[in-house]
């Protein structure tokens, strides 16, 4: 398994600064984008990709999702794939440079 890891990123002052989430098990890292496991500091963004009309369309019958629902059903059920020996499940893209979310 992955060890835990912070990427880091020189801000404009020099200075190194965290842009991912604390406790993120990098399972991929490429020059301009990190993918971690779903976990629960990724939530807010979680919620609000799956509020999105657009994104949601294609999947769950096109209906978006609620934030309760996310938190109930859709964050346990990413979550319950970070333990697979093999990496294979839900991860999250960030930019490595800002530590935005990409989805």
């Amino acid at each position: 398994m992955p060890a835990t890891v912070w990427l880091e990123a020189l801000s404009t002052s020099g200075a190194t600064r965290r842009v991912l989430p604390e406790g993120a098990v990098t399972i991929l890292v490429t020059e301009r984008m990190a993918l971690t496991r779903t976990n629960w500091p990724d939530v807010d963004d979680v919620v609000a990709l799956n509020a999105d009309a657009e994104v949601m369309r294609y999947l769950d019958h096109g209906q978006p999702m609620t934030a309760a629902r996310v938190l109930a059903e859709e964050m346990p059920r990413l979550m319950g794939h970070n333990g697979r020996a093999d990496r294979l499940g839900s991860w999250v893209a960030r930019d490595r440079g800002t530590g935005n979310f990409l989805g």
